[in-house]
C-alpha cells in the first residue's frame, strides 16, 4: 500500500474531515482526499460528475485496498446520496458560484448532513456572505497556502448563524479567532491586492470615488486585525 500524498490545501481540508464515521466528497475528482479518509477509518461516499474522474478514484481505492470503505455515484450533488445521513460533506475545488449552486439545488437534503466542509477556488468573501445570509453559521476555518496562493478552508452547519462584519468576511470570523499561523501573511495579501486595485480605479477617468472609499475602508479593517 503506497502512500498518498496530499498538497498542502488537499492537507487541511482532509484534516478538517478527519474522525467522522461517514463522509460524502462531493466533485471527488481523483479521489486522493475520499480514499485518505477511507484510510483513517471513515466511510466514504465518492461523488463527481464525471465518469472518467470515478473511475480515477476508484483505482486509487483499489490500490490502497479501502474499496470495501468507499461508493461512488457519478452526480453533480447530493440527490444520489441524498437517504444517507452524514457526519460530513466535501464541497471543495471549485468556484463559490458553484458551491452555491450546490447547496441550493439540494436545499431539501442539507438536515441529513452533520456539517459541510467548503473550499472555494475564487471569492471566498462572497461565498462567507451566502453562508450569513442563508443563516447557516461558520463553525471552524483554517487557511492553507500552496505555490504562494491562499485558500480558505471553511466548516459550516445549517443551524442559526450571528452576522458577519467586512472584516470577517474577507478573512474569516475563525481564523481571526484563532489567529490562524497563516493570517498575517494573509492579511498582507489581501491589502496589496486592493492597493493594485485602488491603483487602477484611480488612473480611471470614471467617477469611481464610492469604489475607492470601499476599497480604502477594507484596507484600514485588514490594517488593524
Amino acid at each position: 500500500m503506497s502512500e498518498i500524498i496530499l498538497t498542502p490545501r488537499l492537507q487541511a481540508i482532509a484534516e478538517m474531515a478527519k474522525n467522522k464515521k461517514a463522509c460524502a466528497d462531493i466533485g471527488c475528482d481523483h479521489g486522493k482526499i475520499a480514499v485518505s479518509l477511507a484510510l483513517d477509518g471513515g466511510f466514504v461516499y465518492a461523488v463527481d460528475i464525471s465518469e472518467p474522474s470515478l473511475e480515477k478514484a476508484k483505482l486509487l481505492a483499489e490500490q490502497e485496498n479501502v474499496s470495501g470503505q468507499m461508493a461512488f455515484y457519478c452526480d453533480s450533488g447530493l440527490k444520489s446520496i441524498k437517504d444517507i445521513n452524514l457526519d460530513v460533506a466535501i464541497i471543495a475545488g471549485m468556484g463559490w458560484r458553484t458551491i452555491k449552486s450546490i447547496l441550493e439545488a439540494n436545499k431539501e437534503y442539507l438536515q441529513n448532513i452533520g456539517s459541510f466542509i467548503l473550499q472555494p477556488m475564487d471569492s471566498v468573501f462572497e461565498l462567507r456572505g451566502y453562508i450569513e445570509q442563508s443563516g447557516y453559521k461558520i463553525t471552524d476555518e483554517r487557511l492553507a497556502k500552496e505555490d504562494n496562493r491562499y485558500y480558505s478552508i471553511i466548516e459550516m452547519k445549517t443551524i442559526g448563524g450571528g452576522p458577519l462584519t467586512i472584516q470577517e468576511k474577507i478573512l474569516g470570523p475563525v481564523i481571526l479567532a484563532k489567529k490562524d499561523p497563516l493570517l498575517d501573511e494573509y492579511a498582507k495579501k489581501e491589502i496589496e491586492k486592493r492597493e493594485d486595485i485602488l491603483k487602477a480605479i484611480k488612473s480611471s477617468s470614471k467617477d469611481n470615488s464610492d469604489k475607492i472609499k470601499k476599497i480604502e475602508h477594507e484596507i484600514k479593517l485588514l490594517i488593524n486585525i
